[in-house]
């Protein structure tokens, strides 16, 4: 049976245009549409759809209200329709916490349209009912000790890759580090320009370590997080301090930022003196950069599938048997913790 969906937007011309870019897809109904989260929610009620497209600004009710109250009555993957400005971008973020799975740009900052790549929307929609969770990402506590198994040099970065479901797990992961956490982090998440700048802001508040958006040159400093920017590849070099680079996307990377292109710079600059983490999302993304760094004998933890809101890419990692460990995010802050010594 296809799935139901259920597209919410108060503007007729993209209800229309979301109806005609699922219209003629096998596995996709559109079941009903709704102009704002009151009427979302009794479409919920009454249809029970398998996905819900939301728009964030609507009137009567908004979208991330709509979000919150349809995952605490009927636990639904939620897909955000969001603008691609700043303001977009941090009620995007709002809806994400709430519970929505993940977004997808409305409008493009050159006035383009994203909806016109109808395969990709729907594949989109298809991997998100198909292997999602509706609701937050849950991670489950330990009381076992967990050895980080550097094997014969201290580790001196730690890289970070996610898509889907990554925002929060990184927000999760870094929100419980020390201040005096005495290694720098890199991070790159599959964001769009103007929303890595929100999320990085909006991680510095709520962080004991410093966050902020990577700049061109910026230094590789203990207790630092830095934030690939949305748009660029983030590459790592080491003279006699680590520093990055931003570069403009290349054509053999197909997102940017790339967990790649991070993974495979990390490893050329720190060789085994690096721990990577790749957590939740689609696809398959930090593969080859993690061969790379298994090469170079460095550690790899990958996300387990009981944590992760989309177990593709940390999957991968686990199945080509490149991860050192698999683990719950909980797992990994008492093993970024024991980096403390």
């Amino acid at each position: 049976m296809p799935i139901k969906i259920l597209i919410v937007d108060d503007s007729q011309f993209f209800r229309k245009r979301l109806c005609e870019l699922f219209e003629g897809h096998p596995g996709i109904c559109v079941v009903a549409t709704a102009v704002n989260g009151e009427e979302a929610l009794a479409k919920v009620e009454a249809h029970r759809p398998d996905l819900i497209t939301m728009d964030y600004e609507m009137p009567v009710m908004d979208g991330v209200t709509a979000v919150r109250r349809i995952m605490g009555r009927y636990p639904t993957p939620i897909l955000m329709i969001s603008a691609l400005t700043y303001e977009g971008a941090s009620v995007t973020l709002d809806a994400l916490e709430a519970g929505a799975l993940d977004f997808v740009a409305k409008l493009g900052n050159d006035g383009s349209n994203p909806f016109l790549e109808k395969k990709l929307l729907c594949e989109q929609v298809l991997q998100l009912v198909s292997s999602s969770k509706a609701g937050p990402v849950h991670t489950f506590p330990t009381s076992q000790k967990i050895k980080v198994d550097i094997k014969q040099t201290p580790c001196e970065l730690v890289v970070i890759g996610a898509s889907t479901g990554g925002p929060v797990a990184v927000q999760e992961l870094l929100s419980k580090l020390p201040g005096d956490f005495p290694l720098p982090i890199v991070v790159a998440i599959h964001m769009p320009e103007n929303f890595t700048q929100a999320y990085a802001n909006r991680l510095a508040s709520s962080c004991n370590i410093e966050v902020k958006e990577a700049e061109d040159q910026d230094q590789l400093i203990p207790g630092r997080a830095l934030i690939a920017p949305g748009g660029k590849l983030l590459k790592i070099g080491k003279k006699y301090m680590g520093f990055v680079t931003l570069e403009r996307k290349k054509k053999e990377f197909n997102f940017s930022p790339s967990v790649d292109y991070l993974f495979e710079s990390a490893a050329n600059s720190y060789s085994q003196k690096v721990l990577a983490i790749v957590l939740t999302g689609m696809g398959s993304d930090g593969r080859i950069g993690a061969r790379k760094l298994h090469q170079k004998k460095a550690t790899i933890w990958a996300q387990d599938e009981e944590s992760s809101l989309i177990y593709g890419m940390p999957s991968v990692i686990a199945k080509d048997k490149l991860a050192s460990q698999v683990l719950n995010i909980d797992e990994m802050v008492l093993g970024l913790k024991s980096l403390n010594g």
